[in-house]
């Protein structure tokens, strides 16, 4: 990592998908139990069934056109994961990846604006829950996807405090 930033290669972003989603859309997105929804996305993670698509390859589109736009995904909320990954190679010469999830963002239809783009959602769910727990995260997602430095990210959090 280089000095003065927060932009960590090591950490990814990406949207949870799974072809699982529509049978939990059913029965806890509805309620907005935020603890049933926790358990059933740690059930679809430890599946065969589950996918990350990168968040750079939706950054910028609005909540509509993503949950519109796949039938892998649920069509209430989008569940932006964070992880890292490490891809090794045995001495066998057989490759295996390994995910590690950090953290989990809830992005719910029915708490937005259609037109809201998805980098400026995560960010106010972030800002809302922003602790020294999270704020290695949080400030890597801010210089990486919206404000494009250290320096401006350290403005932006200024101006929260």
């Amino acid at each position: 990592m280089l000095d003065n930033t927060y932009d960590a290669s090591g950490i990814n972003f990406g949207i949870l998908m799974s072809t699982d989603f529509p049978s939990i859309d059913e029965q806890v997105f509805k309620k907005n139990d935020l603890e049933a929804l926790k358990n059933q996305i740690d059930k679809i993670l430890n599946n065969n069934n589950c996918y990350i698509l990168d968040f750079s390859k939706i950054d910028g589109l609005t909540i509509d056109e993503i949950l519109n736009h796949n039938k892998l995904q649920s069509k209430n909320a989008i569940i932006v994961i964070v992880y890292t990954e490490m891809s090794y190679t045995n001495r066998y010469n057989e490759k295996y990846n390994d995910i590690s999830i950090l953290g989990k963002i809830i992005v719910n239809r029915n708490d937005l604006n259609k037109n809201t783009t998805i980098d400026k959602e995560v960010e106010k769910t972030l800002m809302n829950s922003y602790n020294s727990n999270n704020s290695r995260i949080v400030n890597c997602f801010l210089e990486r996807y919206r404000y494009g430095s250290k320096d401006k990210v350290d403005k932006v959090l200024e101006k929260t405090n």
